[in-house]
């Protein structure tokens, strides 16, 4: 998730001209809890892997959901170009994609439960 913040987010066409903002440069919040978000993820898997499953289910879903509200609803940054044509573009869905893999990691993660492997 964090790399998506260093791509491009949107493209805007005013009809005049075309910009494409970066994920830092669109978000007042969004940018910092997905970059905790990552961290958090990253202590659990590292810190206590066998019961990490529940938190990062619950991560993965807040930042799915999060990132989804993002898609739709224009950033306070974009706001102002209410007759603007307005793409999604590459750092947006990558950013989705790492949050729905943090939630399918936890969902893993949960259905193994304390199931262990024989070899």
């Amino acid at each position: 998730m964090p790399v998506s913040l260093w791509l491009h987010w949107y493209e805007v066409n005013t009809g005049d001209s075309t910009f494409q903002p970066k994920g830092w440069d669109v978000f007042e919040s969004t940018d910092t809890l997905m970059l905790l978000v990552s961290l958090a993820t990253l202590a659990l898997v590292v810190l206590n892997p066998r019961y990490a499953g529940r938190a990062l289910l619950l991560l993965g879903a807040a930042m799915s959901g999060w990132i989804v509200v993002q898609l739709i609803d224009r950033p306070a940054l974009l706001s102002f170009f209410d007759q603007a044509d307005l793409s999604i573009q590459i750092g947006a869905w990558l950013g989705m994609l790492g949050a729905l893999l943090i939630l399918g990691a936890g969902a893993l993660s949960t259905a193994w439960g304390d199931r262990t492997i024989v070899e």
